[in-house]
Order: structure tokens, then sequence, then C-alpha cells
């Protein structure tokens, strides 16, 4: 190693030191913020665990306290004993018996609330007993009023929904103002403790020493100058600090290399080498504690898998460097207030927040406080996005900004379970539009053919999402924008064609490199001898769908994802959303009828009103593209639904406001109604892969009855599992601060989870094998002399002058895998040994000849 070698592995630690320290900064300044809040109990992991740990035995305890009081007595009475009476009359069950099982429930949850919230706040007043007391005797009181609230209401003819928003208010202050605003608003004269702190504090008190008893949590200690004080025990406090110390020290933010990472050796030696290096392994897994978990991990550590090796090792090895000219221009826009956002509307998320909703004046309408409310809460939902939006984006630029100074930039990967290869740090070339485009491989060979600028050209084609034409019309397109292209290089904050692309960051980078082309060839009449560090990256067909229909020989699925040779690109998300228009103009004819649902007291629209909404909006490909590419992965009806509702409606609602066709009352059933006709669409077009997906369920199902989880060996021979568990869940139900808990407290019973074994196995098999696919690839890609990649999952990136040999050799690999292994047949024979009887058959393979993907240009483009 020599002198400068040494410099930058010091150099190399320090940072893994410095980002090691950044997140236990950042986990000491969370934990002190929930502590100064009083929210150690809900906000921070450790509170969480002790408040579980101690609430079931404080809930008993003050149960049996409170049955024992509740009993009528003659003579003097405690002062609380009327509090007692009010939550006896108000927290009743369905058969008009006292709700003991709720009452003690919110007492013992306002109570450990209020004791760990004063034990873990280290400040120059002490924990005294009334102080803490008063917070229990308060958190009790405001749920006792928002009970009574909720029993008046159920008696009124209006205002039914009063309490319909508390629950979504975040923090305890919140809730209760929303709980006084409701319960004016519907005129209602709340029962009133306030004269009553006393009684308050007692009955606090009681709860708090009925705490000490059953947690151990605490002493109470007076003197002749002080009252009485929570002073934490030696064993409350050794457990806090042993805990938070735990969390404290696997605190830590990763980040990028400035030298070449170690290369993986084995399962837990490879990546980072300093400071970073023990919160890494080749694999992220789960319940590695369980039987099988730890049988799988000694299974792991004696495997010889030298190409997954070899793959994970070459795609840590490349070297990148930032894009200075793009960071540059990205501070500039920030100067201006903005970033440049494929996600949001125009492509815009701006720095600067709008002004809230105009309160309503004192003599507003009823209609025009509604109209506001509504208003404020849209408000509040699109600050928070924008804010989380604006501090990844910011955290991005700033990243780019302190590592720019580097000649070289490194990521170090690992895998998943599935085998599926990820790279470690947040920052990296996996990440969105905006991390994309700040990155470009160093030292790439140069062009060796005058073809090459072609790729160049289909590449700023793919950025602006024209990416389903021929190449010809990719590069024609490129031709055709040559001008535009060219003076946003020249001046891209002057002018912003750039931003107006799909992935306008990335066409900045496309922009730069095809001004510095044009000038190359100028100066030296060819594009040979021109370097250019952007990738070229040749993306596959909704993948799974490609890797079902291989596997499975279907020529009609094969056909719709391009396994099969055509002049252009086929689009299956186009053809899917083809046909539900037919499905949805035949039904905003012939359909059913709006109907009124009385149990849920809504309307219930009918097909012919939902696929008219369906009609107006318009569903092209953007609809169908998710639902579709997740079909491969074990996505249901109700996995379409929540994805319709997140990619399209919720972000129609959001864009166009009040003048969406969507609307509170009509967004649901319409996501509902479309992910019935997407189903039916996509099982028409790709009849293989669900026949593939069923006889992989069929197996897992009867695998999984002899109480084994399922494993398999991918044609690489790495070894994967399912380590999918049960776990007895004790829940613990209860209310407090006006939103209904329950804890859940998961204990491993050593079974296997025979649902998650069964629905899991379609997806986690399919992405093992684009993943090994990826794996192939890449071993082959660095035989043939490629030193550089960037590869997500279906998406296999190099250097622009190397893009001919990738361009054959994925196709190479895709065949190989298919054609020298039948790798249904070998999932089989590697499950059957742990049946008593025969697995089924593998689905009938179709006709499809595999060996024609060579003449296909577009299964990878």
């Amino acid at each position: 190693m020599t002198q400068v070698d040494v410099d930058m592995m010091e150099e190399e630690l320090k940072l893994e030191s410095a980002y090691r320290l950044a997140g236990y900064e950042t986990m000491q300044r969370n934990l002190q913020q929930a502590k100064e809040n009083n929210m150690v109990d809900t906000a921070t992991p450790i509170g969480q665990a002790f408040f579980t740990h101690k609430l079931l035995a404080v809930k008993d305890t003050i149960e049996q306290w409170l049955i024992k009081n509740m009993k009528p007595k003659a003579g003097v009475k405690p002062n609380y004993t009327f509090l007692l009476e009010d939550l006896k009359r108000e927290f009743r069950t369905a058969d008009d018996e006292v709700d003991i099982d709720t009452i003690s429930s919110i007492c013992a949850s306002v109570t450990l609330s209020a004791i760990l919230n004063a034990l873990t706040l280290k400040g120059e007043k002490g924990n005294y007993l009334n102080d803490v007391a008063a917070k229990a005797g308060r958190g009790l009181y405001y749920e006792y009023q928002m009970k009574a609230f909720e029993n008046w209401l159920k008696t009124q003819d209006t205002n039914k929904g009063a309490l319909a928003g508390i629950e979504k208010r975040v923090g305890l202050h919140y809730r209760y103002v929303y709980l006084k605003q409701a319960m004016s608003k519907c005129g209602y004269a709340a029962p009133n403790w306030d004269s009553q702190n006393t009684a308050i504090r007692t009955l606090g008190t009681a709860f708090v020493v009925l705490a000490q008893e059953e947690t151990n949590y605490f002493t109470l200690e007076a003197t002749m100058e002080t009252p009485s004080e929570l002073i934490p025990t030696e064993q409350f406090t050794e457990a806090w600090q042993r805990n938070e110390d735990n969390m404290l020290e696997h605190a830590r933010q990763s980040c990028p290399m400035i030298i070449p990472p170690k290369d993986w050796t084995s399962y837990e030696d490879g990546g980072y080498y300093g400071d970073l290096a023990s919160f890494t392994s080749l694999l992220r897994l789960k319940y590695l504690d369980t039987i099988f978990g730890k049988q799988y991990k000694r299974r792991l550590m004696q495997l010889d898998i030298p190409q997954v090796y070899k793959a994970v090792n070459s795609i840590q090895a490349t070297p990148w460097v930032i894009n200075k000219q793009v960071l540059e221009v990205l501070k500039q826009c920030r100067q201006h207030n903005y970033i440049p956002c494929s996600s949001e509307n125009g492509n815009v998320l701006s720095l600067e927040n709008d002004d809230a909703p105009k309160q309503p004046s004192a003599t507003a309408t009823e209609e025009e406080v509604k109209a506001y409310k509504k208003k404020a809460v849209e408000y509040y939902k699109g600050l928070k996005r924008r804010m989380s939006l604006q501090n990844r984006a910011n955290t991005i630029i700033n990243t780019a900004e302190r590592f720019s100074s580097y000649a070289h930039i490194y990521f170090p990967w690992n895998m998943d379970f599935r085998g599926r290869i990820y790279p470690i740090p947040s920052f990296s070339p996996q990440s969105d539009d905006l991390n994309k485009g700040l990155l470009l491989f160093a030292d790439t060979p140069p062009c060796q053919h005058e073809e090459d600028i072609k790729w160049l050209a289909i590449t700023g084609a793919n950025l602006a999402g024209v990416d389903k034409v021929s190449y010809d019309d990719r590069i024609a397109w490129v031709y055709q924008h040559e001008e535009a292209i060219l003076a946003s290089a020249a001046d891209p904050m002057g002018h912003q064609w750039w931003l107006q692309q799909d992935e306008p960051v990335q066409m900045l980078a496309f922009c730069f490199e095809w001004a510095k082309a044009k000038q190359w060839i100028a100066e030296h009449g060819s594009i040979v001898g021109w370097v250019t560090g952007l990738p070229y990256a040749q993306d596959g067909t909704c993948s799974g769908l490609q890797h079902f229909s291989a596997i499975l020989r279907d020529p009609i699925g094969g056909k719709a994802v391009n396994l099969v040779p055509q002049d252009k690109p086929n689009d299956i998300y186009a053809q899917v959303a083809e046909k539900v228009n037919e499905f949805l103009k035949k039904d905003a004819v012939n359909g059913t009828l709006d109907e009124w649902d009385e149990k849920k007291l809504r309307i219930k629209f009918g097909t012919k009103t939902l696929a008219q909404i369906w009609l107006n909006f318009g569903v092209n490909r953007k609809v169908t593209k998710r639902p579709t590419m997740t079909l491969a992965y074990g996505a249901k009806k109700a996995g379409y639904t929540a994805q319709i509702m997140e990619d399209t409606i919720k972000k129609a609602m959001r864009e166009q406001g009040e003048a969406c066709i969507f609307t509170q009352s009509n967004n649901f059933q319409a996501a509902q109604y479309l992910a019935g006709q997407i189903w039916d669409a996509v099982g028409q077009t790709v009849v293989k892969a669900v026949e593939g997906m069923d006889w992989l369920h069929k197996c897992a199902k009867l695998v999984t009855k002899n109480s084994n989880v399922v494993s398999w060996v991918t044609p690489l021979g790495l070894l994967l599992q399912q380590s999918y568990v049960k776990f007895d869940i004790e829940i613990v139900k209860l209310r407090c601060a006006g939103k209904r808990y329950r804890i859940y407290t998961p204990h491993q019973n050593g079974q296997i989870d025979k649902s998650r074994q069964t629905n899991g196995i379609a997806p986690n098999f399919i992405h093992s094998m684009d993943a090994c696919h990826l794996q192939l690839t890449v071993c082959k890609c660095k035989d043939a002399g490629i030193n550089h990649f960037t590869m997500i999952h279906d998406s296999y990136g190099c250097p622009m002058s190397q893009v001919d040999i990738m361009y054959k050799l994925v196709r190479e690999a895709f065949i190989e895998l298919y054609t020298e292994h039948d790798v249904l047949a070998e999932f089989k024979e590697s499950l059957q040994y742990l049946v008593t009887k025969e697995l089924p058959a593998p689905p009938k393979k179709g006709e499809l000849d595999l060996n024609i993907i060579r003449d296909s240009k577009y299964i990878f483009c």
C-alpha cells in the first residue's frame, strides 16, 4: 500500500467515524426531545418497552384497587369517591355493567406515562409526587370528559361525527384543544373536575403508589424540608441506561466511501473498514435468533458462492464522482427557493411554504368554517409532505457537496434475503432522479466506435419519457430537440427545458454531456476517443412477468413483455390500459346504478357511475403500470386498490384540489372498482404467470404443513430461506389521550408462519430469479472487461462506451439462466424431501424458443 493509500485509508476511517458519530448525536437529540416533550413513553423504543413491560401488571393492580374502592362504604368517604362514581356512570359495557377493564387500562396508561416521563427527564426541579400524581389525574379527567361527550353524542340526532377527526391530531395538547372545540360547537356542557384539584391529586397519588409497588421503577422519599419525590431505583436507572446506551451504540448514518470497499469474502466480512463495519453483513436477514434462522446462518457460513461474491464485489468496486456541473445548478436553484423534483407537480419542489388558509371571521357561516377546516387539513397534510421532501432533497445536495472534492467515491453493497443487491448508504445510484443526476462514473474507457453516440442519444430520450418507441425514433427525438438540449447546457437557469422532462436532473446531466460530445465531434470529427461518465441503463419490461414468461415458455406473455423480437417495444402497461378502457365503456352503458347503503349511511356507487368517473379522468399506462408490474410479486386486488389510491387518486386530489373528479366520498370505491378491472385485464394478458404463482403457492402450502420453512438454491448456488415465524401476540387494548390503542407485545413461539410462507413465495422466488440474472450478467460483463456498474434489480447500467458488450451479455445471461436450468423443477427438488407426498408437477410449458431473445432489441432497453 502506497503512502497515498495510507492517507486515504486514514481519511476513510475518519469519515466512517464522523458518520457513526452523526447517527449517535441525532439519536441522542431525538431522545432528549422526547424527554423534554413528555413523550418518552410513546416516542422512543425504550420508553415503549418499559411502558408495555409493566402495563398489564399495573393495570391488574389498579383494577383490584378500583373494584374494592368502588363498592359502597359507610362512614367518611375519600375525597375522590365522586370521581369514581363519575367514571362508573360513563364507562359502561354493552350489558350496562361498569366497564372496569377500560377504566383500569386508562388509569394504568396515564399513570405509567406520567411516571416514565418524570423519571427520565433530568432537570433542576425534583420529580415530586404531587406533580406526577396531578399529571396522572388530569390525564384521567381528560379521558372522562371524552367518554362523557361520546355518550352524549349518542343521544343526539345531529353532530354524531363531532369527534371523527380527533385521532388524526398529533400530541395530547392538540387533541385536548380539538375536544374542547368540538364540545363547544355542539353546545355540550362538559363535566367539570376543575374545582376538585385536591381529589384529582389524591386519586393520582393512589395510582402512583400502586405502580411503585408493582414496577420497582422508583421509590418515594421525603425529608423534613421537601415533599415526597420519585427517585429512580438503581435497577431502573441501570436498565434504562443500558437500553439507551445499546440504542445509541447501534445508531449510525451510512455514507459513501472514498476508497474501494472491502471485498465480501464471508457473510460478515466486507464493505466498510472502520466504525461502520460492524453494522453490515452480506445478507440483510431477520429472525436469526429463531431455530430456523440459526440453522440457516450456519449453512450460509459453509456456502461456496464465488459468482455471488464476484457480482457484489464488482458492483461496489465501481468508482464514481460527483457531477459538479449539476451540483452547481442545483445550488443555484436552491438559492431561488426551489429544487427540481420529478415527483412534484411541474417537477418543482418549492422551498417556500404557502401561507396557511386564513381563519374565518367571528361572523363566518357554518359552511365557511367547514370549508376553512377542510382547506386547513389539506394544507397541513401537504406541508408535512413537502417538508419531508425538502429535508430529503437538501440532504442529498449537502451530501453531494461534501463528497464533491474527492476524485473517486464508492458505495458498499449487500443483498436482501432474496439475493437482490442494494447499496448500503441512502445516498446512492439506486436513489431518486435528484441523486442519480448528481453521480457520474469515474475513469471510464473512451468511446471506441462511431455508433457509441446513439446510446447517448437513446439515454436522453429515455430520460424524457420517450422510451416506448423504437431506438431510431428515440434518436430522432433527440436531434429534433437538439437546440433546446444545447441551450439548456449553455444556460441551465435561463433555459429550463430540462426541468420539464420526466427525469429533470438526469436530463440536465445529459444536456451537459451532449454538448460536450458535440464539441468533441466538431474538434475531432468523430465520437471516438470521447470520455463520458454518464451511465447507459438497459431496463427490463415488467421484469417479474418477463421471468415467468421465460420460465414457462409463454409465447403470449413473452410477446407482451418483449421476449419476442419486434420493430418497437411492446408496452404491456398500455395494453392493460386499453383492455381496462374497453371494460369501462361497457360499464358506462350497462353498469349498475347507485344505491343507498343504509348500514354505512352513504351512497354505494354503481359500476355505471364509477366507470364514468374513470373515463372522465382517463386511464392510461401510468395508472395501470404499478398494479400490472406487481402482479408477479404477489399483489392482489387489495394491493391494487392501495396502489391506485396512493399513486393516482391522492396525487390527483392533491394537485387538482376542489376541481378533482375524485372526492372523499367516492375515492375509495373508485380505487376498488378500477383494481378489479385491472386485475381482470392483467389476467387475460399473462395467463401463464398466474399459473406459475399458483403452483408456487401450492408447493409452499404443502411444505409448511410439515412445519418446515421454504428454502431454495438459486442457479448460482445462493441458499435462500423464508424465515417467517409466528409470534404469540400479547394484546392490551386501551384508550388514552383521545385515541384507541392496541399494544402488541410479540413472543416467538417457535412455529413457522404458514400464511406468510405461502403468500410470500411467488414474489420472493421471482425476485431471487431476477437477482440471479443480474448477478450472472455482472460476472459475464466483468470477464468481458466492464468495470463500472449501476444496477437496480432489472436495470443494467454501464459506461456509454461499453453498452454493446452489456447489450449482448444481459441477453445471453437471461437465456443461459433458463435453458441450462429448469428452475421450477429445481425448486421442487429442493423441497421434495421436506414433504411426505409428491409435490405437484410444475405447470406445462409453452412453445416459446428462448434463443430468439438474442434478437430482441427491447427485452432490455
